[in-house]
């Protein structure tokens, strides 16, 4: 019974976010840019922390036994990794929204035109 219930409601709440897409089409532009901007402040400062942590745990390892070191290593480079990542997102993620839009993008305003 409670399956059924959620499907009932899984359904409604996708009929009910297919009804709101269509009727904020014309905020799109606007949530695209909101999402820059997001993705420029946030991840790009997160990024430099990770690297920065990165360091200081690889430092701080070289001082410890060899078990933890390893493990210090293994903590900077999941960091380190981390904030490639995240940088390779701010970097790539407007231009692949502006692709699939068919829109250009401006990195200088972060704006889809």
């Amino acid at each position: 019974m409670k399956i059924k219930t959620l499907f009932v409601l899984f359904l409604l709440f996708e009929i009910f976010a297919f009804s709101m897409v269509s009727a904020a089409t014309s905020n799109l532009q606007t949530a695209l840019q909101q999402l820059c901007k997001f993705l420029y402040q946030v991840i790009g400062n997160l990024a430099i922390v990770m690297v920065a942590l990165s360091s200081i745990s690889y430092a701080a390892g070289q001082m410890l036994g060899a078990e933890m070191r390893a493990r210090a290593i293994l903590w900077s480079h999941s960091l380190l990794a981390g904030a490639v990542i995240g940088l390779l997102l701010v970097l790539i993620i407007p231009q692949v929204l502006a692709a699939m839009l068919g829109m250009t993008y401006d990195p200088n305003n972060c704006t889809f035109h």
